[in-house]
């Protein structure tokens, strides 16, 4: 289990060793200076989340603290001002994997460790002390140097400099889709798909290769994950006839996910007495290679706020069905896919 608050996690060993490796990684990044608040400047908060990284088969890679600031407090126009950044389309992700495969061109792909912190900031931002950190005088706050997870503008910030990076490499950028740099130089050819921290890489030179990743290397803290296997929720298997792609991590977090907040909103009705049901809710089965989710089609309840709740929660698992099965549904849910070589079926709704 994930801890929810600091309190909880310090009782760990595991998730101490992760909040020291963060700190000490802000530290060496240079992310702040510890120093006492300007009169008239007020600090935003800041929070531990923390999360188990897993593998595409579900074992666990490793534990993870991530210190976030608690951007939601910040001022448009005194401590942040634009915050859009871009990020790759699928369609240029399938178009891309679909030209290398066409070309036998090597895919690799990359990770920026901390990669928000990477970004330069440009605004006077202060934060309070994070939970377990203490300095011999009182009073005194954080002012920020560079970009923290959870700051507004730390994912613009982030793509900025990582632009800037591969244009001064020789990469131009897509006017397609500015998420997609292209780098050619006599025969060598390099492509580049950013999602956040997320890369993919692909070039017909694996000497030209190497020499790219050094130099990212230089810039910025990356991880080579090698061969791409795993990107924005899908498994990605090379063979000789192409690639294969699957989201059965994806699809099973789901089917978890949904499980839980079945069984939750089950529990809250009982124990509030509230509302009934129309179809029965049965959690998702697989068997036979065969994944089977049925879903409340519907649920009356007596408060506003109840149903307000249920309609957040039952959107969101729709919204998310129709990404894993690429269909959007308009009157009932009777799918069937071949994606992953399974089938997904999901119960017609019983009522208008």
């Amino acid at each position: 289990m994930e801890p929810r608050t600091y309190s909880e996690a310090i009782k760990d060993p595991r998730w101490r060793l992760a909040m020291t490796e963060e700190i000490r990684a802000l530290e060496d990044n240079g992310t702040w200076v510890v120093q006492s608040l300007p009169p008239g400047k007020k600090p935003i908060g800041c929070k531990w989340v923390f999360k188990i990284k897993r593998r595409a088969d579900g074992t666990v890679e490793r534990y993870k603290a991530r210190l976030v600031a608690k951007g939601f407090t910040q001022i448009e126009g005194v401590d942040f001002h634009e915050t859009f950044a871009l990020v790759a389309k699928l369609v240029t992700v399938r178009c891309l994997l679909t030209i290398a495969v066409a070309k036998n061109w090597e895919i690799h792909q990359l990770d920026v460790n901390n990669a928000f912190l990477h970004g330069d900031l440009d605004e006077e931002v202060y934060m309070s002390l994070s939970p377990g950190f203490r300095t011999p005088h009182t009073g005194q706050v954080c002012q920020l140097r560079k970009s923290l997870y959870g700051l507004r503008q730390a994912s613009r910030n982030w793509y900025s400099k990582f632009a800037n990076a591969l244009i001064q490499y020789g990469f131009q950028q897509s006017e397609a889709d500015y998420s997609l740099f292209t780098f050619s130089r006599d025969s060598v050819f390099l492509a580049v798909l950013v999602y956040v921290d997320d890369m993919i890489l692909v070039t017909n030179d694996s000497a030209s290769c190497v020499q790219f990743k050094n130099y990212l290397h230089q810039c910025f803290r990356i991880k080579d994950l090698g061969p791409l296997s795993y990107f924005l929720g899908i498994e990605i298997i090379r063979s000789g006839s192409g690639l294969f792609l699957n989201q059965r991590k994806y699809t099973m977090v789901f089917s978890l996910r949904l499980v839980c907040w079945a069984l939750g909103l089950l529990t809250f009705l009982w124990n509030n007495n509230i509302g009934y049901l129309r179809t029965v809710v049965i959690p998702f089965l697989i068997r036979d290679g065969i994944v089977v989710l049925l879903v409340i089609s519907y649920i009356s309840l007596s408060t506003d706020r109840s149903s307000a709740i249920l309609s957040t929660s039952y959107h969101s698992s729709y919204r998310t069905l129709a990404k894993v099965t690429g269909t959007l549904p308009s009157e009932y849910f009777a799918i069937s896919s071949n994606l992953l070589d399974k089938e997904f079926f999901f119960v017609q709704l019983l009522c208008p």
